[in-house]
């Protein structure tokens, strides 16, 4: 069994002004997986090796993605994004299930 492959559960959440909006926990693989979309941001995760996973955000309004990786072997590591400016700020994170 090829560990790259193999997938694993993480549990995300997206906040918009310290407010939590979203908690999903979702099946992460090699392939881009939808965690959800929340005030025009959309959160997808997927697993890049063995224990690197990357968060890609796009913020409709701006038309623009961002990407933030991270090694999660244990479940107190946390793969964190965040984005603040003047009108809003916006943190997604995900760690091990």
């Amino acid at each position: 069994m090829n560990l790259l492959l193999a997938a694993t559960l993480l549990v995300c959440q997206m906040k918009v002004n310290t407010q939590l909006l979203l908690e999903q926990t979702v099946e992460v693989g090699p392939e881009a997986v939808v965690v959800g979309e929340v005030e025009g941001y959309k959160l997808k995760v997927k697993k890049t090796a063995k224990d690197v996973f990357e968060l890609d955000v796009f913020d409709y309004s701006a038309a623009s993605r961002s990407y933030a990786s991270s090694t999660l072997r244990y479940k107190k590591d946390v793969l964190s994004w965040s984005l603040w400016t003047r009108e809003v700020l916006v943190e997604a994170s995900c760690r091990l299930k």
